[in-house]
């Protein structure tokens, strides 16, 4: 690996960790002025919806812009958001507030392509597959890292301090990408992409019926983004949340070593579909049960189920899909699939303060809202296990 791969793979991925550690301090910092999880879940909903608002777009970008100018964009936004978040965190929790995070989403949104395409262009082609899987520490250490990090951050520095560190990650990962060469981008047109990706999914159903059912199942799995770190605080202080949240996110990591590790046999399509069930059930027990360490087992069973669920459709998808359409499909397809998130999140919060209000615990409201999300989104598996989806596993072998 030569150097310019592995600064701008550290600059990055400490973009993506500072990310991370803001998220769970807003969120203590919201739940903690508030104690509502309306609150809570807007804040999950303005950092989520612009990436998918702008996935196509990104794509279009990654294509016909040099990576380094879409990364300086990307990054600058996120940088320039959390400044005036710095700026702003003495006036208190206001509608400026989301609206500089709907900004601080959209750099992220843009982000994630143009690192890929960065890293072909930075990389020698005998050590792209090395340099692939390396590009995961990003999601890893977003979303298993950051808590705990965030947690023991905020017992030290509160949360200005730590709104600094990610001011500083992000400073890192603007010098990251200005180290990355200008290269040119495919000329062809983001709108002209999308149109034709939309064409290319009308004409499988059994792929478009596998989004769907994405975007359903979603619906009800994005409960545990939204509200597992309100269930957490309402029964543990935020240092020990931090570490509870890092260990059930271990499970990701398990989900990814099984898909990586053995050679799946079983239908993939069908094995979707009873995994997602799983994930409902995990969302159902976590609801009836207030023993943290079994909170923490459902949890991480949930993000393994998910990754493996992820990691078999990827593979359907890539079998599929022509390369040269890769970039157009996939940010189509993630669009769809995560249009639900947003919707979810501030149904969910919501749902949660109200049940909160009428059980009279705050715990009890939101383990009320992961008892319905789980029964729906096992009931989501069931209504979509004879539709199209069985196609896929034919036409998949």
């Amino acid at each position: 690996m030569n150097g310019r791969f592995l600064a701008l793979l550290l600059g990055q991925t400490g973009a993506l960790l500072g990310a991370g550690m803001t998220g769970f301090a807003l969120g203590v910092w919201v739940l903690e002025e508030t104690g509502s999880a309306q609150r809570f879940a807007w804040i999950a909903a303005a950092t989520t919806l612009p990436g998918i608002v702008l996935a196509p777009l990104a794509g279009g970008l990654a294509e016909r812009f040099a990576p380094r100018d879409v990364l300086l964009l990307a990054n600058g936004l996120a940088l320039a958001a959390t400044l005036v978040l710095l700026a702003r965190l003495e006036a208190g929790l206001g509608w400026p507030i989301y609206a500089v995070l709907v900004v601080s989403g959209a750099g992220f949104g843009l982000q994630w392509p143009a690192y890929v395409k960065a890293t072909t262009a930075v990389v020698e082609p005998r050590a792209q597959a090395r340099a692939a899987g390396l590009l995961q520490l990003g999601p890893v250490a977003q979303h298993v890292a950051a808590p705990a990090i965030a947690a023991t951050l905020l017992a030290v520095l509160a949360t200005r301090g730590l709104l600094v560190v990610d001011a500083a990650l992000l400073v890192g990962a603007v010098a990251s990408a200005l180290l990355v060469r200008r290269a040119d981008g495919r000329t062809r047109e983001a709108t002209g992409g999308l149109a034709e990706a939309w064409a290319f999914l009308r004409a499988r159903p059994g792929l478009l019926s596998l989004q769907w059912f994405y975007a359903a199942s979603y619906f009800f799995g994005a409960v545990l983004m939204s509200l597992s770190t309100p269930l957490l605080l309402a029964l543990v202080d935020a240092r020990t949340a931090g570490v509870l949240l890092t260990v059930s996110g271990l499970g990701m990591l398990v989900g990814v070593a099984i898909v990586a590790g053995l050679r799946w046999r079983l239908p993939r399509a069908r094995s979707i579909l009873a995994l997602e069930a799983l994930g409902g059930a995990c969302l159902l027990l976590m609801g009836l049960t207030r023993a943290l360490p079994l909170l923490t087992l459902f949890a991480a069973v949930f993000l393994a189920q998910m990754s493996i669920s992820n990691g078999l459709s990827q593979a359907l998808w890539q079998e599929a899909v022509p390369l040269g359409l890769q970039v157009r499909v996939f940010a189509l397809r993630r669009m769809i699939a995560w249009a639900s998130f947003p919707l979810s999140f501030v149904i969910a919060g919501p749902a949660a303060d109200a049940l909160a209000a009428a059980l009279g615990d705050r715990a009890r409201g939101i383990a009320a809202v992961f008892v319905i999300a789980g029964v729906g989104k096992i009931a989501v598996s069931l209504a979509f296990a004879r539709g199209r989806l069985r196609e896929l596993d034919v036409t998949s072998g």
